[in-house]
């Protein structure tokens, strides 16, 4: 019982955490997920489709990354998906927009 409590209450930073943004409109959440493979990317798309409301993915991801797989398993679920710019170390944010 101990250890299925403490999986159950865990909290794992940047894994779906929500930032409080003052500056939202009402009925808007931001979150921040630091999924990079695979499997992050199904579990982030399970929980997209699970919210009953449109979610716009903002995206970057590091050069090292593929970002084939893991966008084609996030798009489905997503309204949009948003790469971001301007980052070292990151995939053009233009091939990810061509995904």
């Amino acid at each position: 019982d101990t250890i299925k409590s403490g999986l159950q209450n865990a909290v794992w930073p940047g894994r779906l955490q929500r930032i409080p943004r003052p500056d939202l409109q009402p009925g808007w959440d931001f979150y921040f997920d630091g999924a990079h493979n695979d499997s992050g990317a199904i579990v982030l798309a399970d929980w997209i489709a699970s919210q009953n409301r449109p979610v716009h993915v903002i995206c970057a991801m590091k050069a090292d990354k593929n970002p084939d797989d893991f966008i084609a398993t996030l798009a489905p679920a997503a309204a949009s998906i948003t790469p971001l710019s301007g980052l070292p170390g990151m995939i053009d944010p233009a091939h990810i927009a061509a995904l």
